[in-house]
């Protein structure tokens, strides 16, 4: 039985004395034997006499204490349920406010009341209240509407000072691992995990960066908050060159204060941002085992399609998270909106002296509002916001990450190569002095256009999920064939002039 249950979970909400707490957990058995006898009229008189006997505490005591009343009338509805008295179970149930969707659709003392018309607005009231799936299903729906203002994402370079101490510092590259950037990912995603244990109840330390937070951590034996343990996850992302965001998703129910931090990475082979969660070391997958974004997750949830978590997804290195607690409800209830910092670098929450900090925010099309400025008590720190309902806009790839980023950088190639320029290829890779000269000798273009002739034409073909690359159809005066390439900062850092593999010969094949 469910019911009756609830009113042990509430003790620690009772007054903190021993009197009392003695006298409530008597009279919750006397309560608990009234139900399973049926005996509705003993059980209204425990409830009353329990609810008179906190109306005559202190203030403060009453305050906290009345909370419990919702569950002793929920209680009294079962039991007048049980009994086939609906009148009373209704009123009951009116007194409780109790808003628990999932109990009031499960719970088998109400079975009487199911066809009851009340006790249908009491559940639809619940359902659009706590059923967060029904919530996203309803409400939060995007548009294309989105601020015209709204600022332009930025990434720092892991070539900045205090990312590459935090790199070195902890040997980044050794916990990342030589496998796939999925594998890479996941791998710093669980040594954050590992390294700062979650307290959903602590704060913040002043000094807000992964440098600071670890050291505090492990000196001290502290635990932080998932935007702690995101913060730190964000900056061993951009420390050890991946572009990333710490990502607020946020419920509708704007008394609700209850949120969750998690992060994304961006993985330019699947054009997307994928889901890591520090907190509860988690990642999300499809049936056939595809890392998910929060924008897939959050389809998902909406459209009833099968999300998989990883199976050592757990909190604080012990406790099992299932898919049924943290997607289902956890955080179908915490992506109705989404906050990402317009600028993801090291320190970036630090408040200091002067401190302007922007951010963008992603709400349904009912949501939409203009931007909102704030400065605080000492006007030491400005807080702007932006809002945005277009998931394109808010999800945009970093730039030199975009579909036209890549084209530009095959323009520039295609021209130098058919002008045998090869000083000016050079100069197209990120790291020229030790990537572009040492790769590209001066020849190397006559050389390939001795076996391949002029390039006529290229094509996007798309992404290769086994090589990591952008990829083209090239057609030269000689050969067809697939050419490769990333980009970093809209230069190349990975190139494959002609590239294979089954799946690339099957996207060329397939390319007009």
């Amino acid at each position: 039985m469910l019911c009756c249950l609830l009113l042990a979970a509430n003790l620690s909400l009772l007054a903190q004395t021993t009197d009392f707490q003695n006298y409530f957990m008597q009279k919750s058995e006397e309560m608990n034997q009234a139900h399973e006898k049926r005996d509705a009229a003993r059980h209204e008189a425990l409830v009353k006499e329990v609810v008179n006997r906190v109306n005559a505490l202190p203030q403060a005591e009453r305050e906290a204490v009345s909370r419990t009343f919702d569950n002793l009338y929920y209680n009294l509805a079962c039991t007048y349920a049980l009994t086939g008295n609906s009148k009373k179970a209704i009123e009951a149930l009116k007194k409780s406010n109790f808003d628990d969707y999932k109990l009031l659709t499960e719970d088998s003392d109400l079975d009487n009341l199911r066809s009851n018309p009340e006790f249908k607005k009491i559940i639809q009231a619940a359902r659009e209240k706590n059923d967060f799936v029904y919530i996203l299903q309803r409400n939060g729906g995007y548009s294309k509407a989105s601020n015209a203002d709204i600022p332009a994402f930025s990434y720092q370079s892991p070539e900045e000072e205090k990312l590459k101490r935090l790199k070195e510092r902890y040997n980044l590259d050794s916990i990342a691992g030589n496998g796939h950037d999925e594998t890479a990912i996941i791998n710093l995603m669980r040594w954050v995990h590992y390294q700062v244990p979650h307290d959903g109840s602590k704060g913040l330390p002043d000094r807000r960066n992964a440098l600071s937070m670890l050291k505090e951590c492990k000196r001290d034996g502290l635990a932080l908050n998932c935007r702690g343990l995101a913060t730190i996850l964000n900056e061993v992302y951009l420390a050890a060159g991946y572009q990333s965001r710490m990502v607020t998703c946020m419920p509708k129910d704007t008394n609700d204060n209850d949120c969750h931090v998690i992060n994304v990475v961006y993985m330019p082979y699947k054009r997307k941002w994928v889901w890591m969660d520090p907190t509860f070391m988690a990642y999300v997958m499809d049936e056939k085992g595809n890392l998910l974004s929060i924008e897939e997750v959050r389809d998902r949830i909406i459209h009833n399609k099968p999300l998989i978590m990883n199976a050592d997804a757990n909190r604080n290195a012990g406790f099992r998270q299932q898919k049924s607690w943290y997607l289902d409800n956890y955080m179908a209830k915490n992506l109705y909106k989404l906050r990402c910092a317009a600028s993801s670098e090291y320190d970036y929450e630090t408040r200091k002296a002067g401190k302007k900090r922007t951010y963008v925010t992603l709400v349904p099309a009912k949501e939409m509002r203009s931007a909102i400025t704030s400065t605080n008590a000492d006007g030491t720190n400005t807080y702007t916001e932006y809002f945005t309902s277009d998931p394109a806009t808010f999800w945009a790839p970093p730039a030199g990450q975009r579909k036209s980023d890549f084209e530009a950088a095959m323009e520039r190639f295609v021209a130098n190569y058919n002008s045998r320029n090869d000083d000016a290829i050079r100069r197209l890779f990120s790291n020229y002095e030790e990537i572009g000269e040492s790769f590209w000798q001066d020849g190397n273009a006559e050389q390939l256009a001795s076996q391949y002739g002029n390039i006529i034409s290229t094509k996007f073909m798309g992404f290769s999920t086994e090589e990591g690359v952008a990829l083209f159809k090239v057609k030269a005066e000689k050969k067809t064939f697939a050419f490769g390439m990333s980009l970093n900062k809209g230069k190349f850092e990975n190139f494959r002039f002609h590239t294979s593999s089954p799946e690339i010969d099957k996207m060329l094949a397939k390319t007009n």
